[in-house]
């Protein structure tokens, strides 16, 4: 609904809402959904580890950007598959590779994996053009597919992946290029659309 909202105001030319409404939605859980296509992917609001009837298939707490309400699901990597963390679960040091957030691929991101499409202070002037600083080569985000149960898919020869990994704690979106604040938990960076208990 938020980014439905937010597509209407840039077709017409105003805002959908006076304010960031994802900002003020809470209740009483966490917005739960499986990694399947929009359209298919179940949603609850029910806690649970599985989808109903799939043991195989898990439930990932939603998570967005506080600035276009882009969901993120924070993830770990554990016996060749992606499962659901806490998003203030700490990340183990150079546990980038396994600790992280998924996040669907869409057309009107503003990262399409392009050096240029990563927030300037990530690069620095070379003599032979800009460059990725050191201390954010392990912070890239990455293309991947998956499938519902978290499993790494191969990509469709030629086609884009559905799946943009982000390694370690959330830097930016990749919607709308909101730098979130380095310092600080994750939880503080994006908010969940209910509140905590």
């Amino acid at each position: 609904m938020l980014l439905r909202g937010t597509e209407a105001a840039a077709t017409a030319g105003i805002g959908a809402f006076a304010f960031k409404l994802h900002q003020f939605i809470s209740g009483p859980g966490k917005v739960l959904t499986t990694l399947e296509p929009k359209g298919t992917r179940h949603i609850t609001l029910t806690a649970q580890r599985f989808a109903p009837g799939r043991d195989n298939v898990f439930l990932y707490p939603a998570h967005f950007c506080r600035e276009c309400g882009q969901e993120y699901y924070p993830v770990v990597k554990k016996n060749g598959r992606w499962e659901p963390r806490e998003i203030d679960a700490p990340i183990p040091q150079g546990g980038e590779a396994t600790h992280g957030f998924l996040v669907p691929d869409d057309p009107e991101f503003d990262y399409r994996g392009l050096l240029e499409d990563l927030p300037d202070f990530w690069m620095e002037q070379r003599t032979t053009g800009p460059r990725l600083k050191h201390d954010y080569e392990h912070c890239v985000p990455m293309p991947l597919d998956v499938d519902a149960s978290g499993a790494d898919q191969p990509a469709p020869s030629g086609a884009p992946a559905g799946w943009w990994y982000i390694p370690g704690r959330m830097r930016f979106c990749l919607r709308c290029g909101f730098v979130h604040e380095a310092m600080g938990k994750a939880l503080g960076s994006i908010r969940r659309l209910l509140s905590c208990r």
